[in-house]
């Protein structure tokens, strides 16, 4: 600010503009080393279907089990305390669908009936059509209430080729979940493996309509994986996911 501007304030002449709003960090992990820190507990472990090596957390699930409280193994629930005020959650995954019924979720939850959560979810429509979802879905004592947005469409008849269609497009997977005062906006983002290209994937926010909760919907930052797939595809298969870190931001 220069002296001018500094003396018109003083004398109220003009007067300053909002105060810009600034983003710290309130937790991060890089998966840097050869386990899960102490920050992180497990509900319904399984130790054989998670791995932490090179940086990166790999994790596993059987094909056919939901990603709820419920079913799903290796759920990671962050022992930080909620904060009250705004947030903004982000996780990037390295994801190659090998099921097409994967399922990532990304948020705040309690238990199966309790939950605000983003997810990045693929569903086949027949034996030749998956479509990849961005999601926002809240539980509130077991009353589902959400929202879902198509992002990708994938024609095979062959899985492999499908899968392959995917990553030959998509590099790496972003997923966020923000709060806002009582709403919460899901978003997922597509890192394209060939950006500038003809045809390359759109690297936007793709976000779908905001969830409200009046009270806190969950009591920890959780990630849950799965993988559900149905009769279009092969079963007995397991989905793979690589998460590459986990950010959380607080709004001061």
């Amino acid at each position: 600010m220069n002296k001018l501007t500094f003396a018109l304030l003083a004398i109220g002449l003009i007067t300053a503009g909002p105060a810009i709003a600034q983003s710290s960090v309130y937790f991060e992990d890089q998966f840097d080393g050869e386990d899960l820190g102490e920050d992180w507990e497990i509900a319904n472990p399984n130790p054989d279907a998670y791995l932490v090596e090179n940086g990166i957390l790999t994790m596993l699930s059987p094909d056919g089990t939901a990603a709820t409280y419920a079913t799903a193994e290796n759920i990671l629930r962050l022992n930080k305390p909620v904060p009250k005020g705004n947030w903004t959650i982000t996780m990037r995954v390295l994801f190659k669908p090998q099921t097409m019924g994967e399922h990532i979720r990304i948020g705040v939850a309690k238990d199966n009936e309790n939950s605000l959560m983003t997810s990045l979810r693929l569903k086949n429509y027949n034996y030749a059509f998956t479509e990849t979802f961005v999601q926002g879905d809240k539980l509130a004592r077991g009353e589902t209430t959400g929202f879902a947005r198509s992002i990708l469409n994938i024609e095979a008849r062959d899985l492999e080729v499908r899968s392959a269609q995917f990553s030959d497009r998509v590099k790496a997977v972003q997923l966020r979940l923000e709060k806002t005062g009582r709403n919460y906006v899901s978003a997922v983002r597509f890192e394209s493996t060939n950006p500038g290209a003809e045809g390359a994937i759109n690297e936007e926010w793709f976000t779908v309509q905001k969830l409200t909760s009046l009270r806190s919907p969950g009591d920890a930052f959780t990630i849950v994986f799965g993988s559900n797939s149905n009769d279009y595809t092969p079963g007995g298969g397991e989905g793979l996911v690589e998460i590459d870190w986990v950010k959380i931001e607080v709004t001061e």
